[in-house]
């Protein structure tokens, strides 16, 4: 058995976002998870803090002042559900389709 794919490579985002960009990403993130814990199991709903996430953050090395494009992905590798919808981010060719992307991804539907 044999597997033909064409490639094409996209070009890479060499920029970073803005702490203020930043921040409104984790909190989009914050609230898609606590809403999760919250409705996951509607018969054994789980509370979880801001702080708590905060932790988690820091776990993953995601509190900065700078952050870049990676902490982008990471943030929403964090929110999604399944490794398919982060497709969408890895295809974005600009820094605000990226954001874009990852807002859809981390709102609450």
């Amino acid at each position: 058995m044999y597997i033909q794919a064409e490639v094409e490579l996209i070009p890479e985002i060499d920029e970073n976002i803005s702490l203020v960009r930043w921040k409104a990403l984790v909190e989009l993130w914050k609230k898609k998870i606590i809403h999760q814990a919250l409705t996951s199991d509607p018969s054994n709903p789980h509370a979880v803090n801001s702080h708590a996430l905060d932790h988690v953050l820091e776990q993953y090395y995601l509190n900065s002042d700078s952050p870049t494009i990676d902490y982008i992905y990471s943030l929403a590798a964090l929110g999604a559900k399944d490794p398919n919808e982060l497709q969408p981010l890895l295809e974005a060719p600009t820094m605000e389709d990226l954001i874009e992307s990852t807002k859809e991804l981390l709102t609450v539907k």
